[in-house]
This record gives C-alpha cells, structure tokens and sequence, in this order.
C-alpha cells in the first residue's frame, strides 16, 4: 500500500491567526460590523507575512504586531457584489430542492432596502450581534486550520464572510415576510446555507478557488460592503 505523504505549513502561526481573529470577532465593546471589518483586515496582513516571510523570521510575533486597517476609500456597489454572491451560489452543486428554492428567493427577492429593514430589527433585537459573531466564529474556528496543508488563510476568510452575508440575507427574506425574528428563525436560515454549502467538499473547494479571481471579493471590498451595512 502507498501512503501519500502530507506535508504541513505554518502550523503554529495558522493556529495563532485563528484564535486571534477570534477575539477581534468576540470584542463585544465594539459594533459587530467593525469587528469584521477589523477581522478581514487582520487576516490579509498576516496572509502577506505567511506568503513573504524568510524561514529566519518570527513569522507569529510579526502577525501578533499587526494593526487592523481600516478600508475608507474603497466604495463597494450593492448591485455588482450581490451578482458576484449569485454567480458563486449559483454554480454550486445543488444538494437539495429546498435550497433551489431559497436560493430562487435570495436571487430575486433580496435588495438594499430589505437589507436596511433588517438593520432595523438589529437596533431593537440585539441578539442579532450575538447571533452574527457566533456564524463568523463557527465559520473561523471549523476552516481556519485547514490553512495548514495550502497556506491559505485569506480564502477562508472570504468564505466566512460569504457565509455571514448569505444567511444575513436569507434572515432578512424571513423577517420581511414575518415582521419578526427570533433565535429559531436564525436556525433556520443558517440551516439553509449550510445544508447546500457545508455538506460537499466540491462545493467548499470550488468556492475557494474563485476567492482567488474575483475582485468584488477583495478584502478592501468586502469592508467597504459591511461599512456600508449591505
């Protein structure tokens, strides 16, 4: 029998971005959408050490030394990074007729005013703070490591924030339709994306191989879309 051997990189310092980039999410003296912000930001800089880093070099100390930047040029449009998030959902590998109908109605449906409205419910419910940290955890903690058999981090920070964005709309979709939205109404569209997206390994792989191409989803980008509360 033949085993193929796996090499590993950046062990400690994938396991260090990881869990610091957990504690800017759950850095709940700040709004959630800055902590995102900050994350998106934090992750790109410590890709650019792993990427240039000399095998010499305290590649974790460097990381640990990183400053969050905020993005306050980039303007995101709605429009053209709502069809990126389309084209990417659309092409995956569909597992159930349930998701071809959610995905029908996020297609169709979801816009900037239903988003805003949502917003609303976000003032006077604030366990939607809550509830918004907890996906981005669950997203970091389960996929980050996985970074050690490609050095890839960044890409799994995309998917986090795909991830965040798609059931923040489908949440959206639901309390537009209810008027109200509580810790079931979350379950079930999380539920929903996950379902579709978690359950495949082809459906991961190809999202992160897009990560790699497409320019709505450069990290300035994404921050100017969650400054801007889309």
């Amino acid at each position: 029998m033949i085993y193929e051997r796996v090499f590993l990189c950046f062990v400690d310092e994938i396991e260090y971005i990881r869990d610091k980039g957990i504690a800017i999410l759950q850095d709940r003296t700040r709004d959630i959408y800055e902590r995102i912000s900050d994350f998106l930001s934090f992750v790109s800089k410590a890709q650019e050490i792993i990427n240039e880093g000399g095998e010499d070099d305290d590649l974790t100390r460097m990381i640990a030394e990183l400053k969050p930047v905020c993005n306050n040029e980039e303007k995101a449009s709605f429009d053209a990074f709502f069809e990126e998030v389309c084209y990417l959902l659309g092409e995956l590998y569909v597992l159930g007729e349930e998701w071809v109908e959610v995905f029908a109605r996020f297609k169709s449906e979801l816009s900037k005013e239903v988003l805003e409205e949502f917003e609303k419910c976000r003032k006077e419910n604030k366990m939607l703070d809550i509830w918004y940290e907890n996906l981005m955890v669950y997203f970091v903690f389960r996929y980050f490591t996985k970074g050690v058999y490609d050095c890839d981090v960044i890409s799994r920070a995309k998917f986090a924030f795909l991830g965040f964005f798609s059931i923040r709309g489908i949440a959206a979709l639901r309390y537009r339709d209810n008027l109200k939205f509580d810790i079931d109404d979350m379950i079930v569209s999380a539920k929903a994306y996950s379902k579709e997206v978690e359950h495949s390994e082809g459906n991961i792989a190809y999202l992160m191989e897009e990560f790699l191409f497409s320019e709505e989803f450069e990290i300035a980008n994404l921050q100017a879309v969650i400054k801007r509360r889309y």
